[in-house]
């Protein structure tokens, strides 16, 4: 099961790698205008605009408020979704690798419980999945004005 999972993990790894790689901006590698500047060249900073996060109306004066409805609106909702996405679908292949262990066990007891096990904490874990997926989900629906 471990070297199942290893495998499993690295794979997702390696295909999810290449795309991170190529989704990033290219580098300004030019190198310093004068020879006599022998410090390290480093690349500019992005403009905070491009850059990946929280967008207000107003740059100046960010409230609590404002920081408050973006987390639990638009981050809790979409992190709970996508971890919820991942959570069936490595529920989904232990409950699939438990019966085929089921079957293969063939009248070994200890093997068929070994399956049975395996089913269980995956439907356990999918279950907890969907329970934090749905407190969540409550939590975006209350109204935290007051706060």
């Amino acid at each position: 099961m471990k070297k199942l999972l290893s495998i499993s993990l690295l794979t997702i790894h390696l295909l999810l790698l290449p795309s991170a790689v190529l989704a990033q901006a290219p580098a300004a590698t030019t190198p310093p205008a004068t020879p006599e500047d022998t410090r390290e060249y480093i690349p500019p900073i992005l403009k905070p605009s491009l850059l990946p996060g929280p967008t207000f109306s107003n740059d100046k004066k960010r409230t609590g408020a404002e920081v408050t409805k973006y987390v639990t609106e638009k981050a809790l909702p979409q992190i709970s979704s996508r971890l919820l996405t991942l959570i069936a679908v490595v529920a989904m292949i232990g409950i699939i690798y438990a019966g085929i262990s089921f079957f293969l066990a063939a009248g070994d007891t200890d093997k068929a419980a070994s399956a049975k096990n395996i089913a269980i904490y995956s439907i356990v874990g999918l279950v907890i999945a969907l329970m934090s997926f749905t407190i969540v989900q409550i939590i975006t629906l209350l109204p935290l004005n007051s706060l």
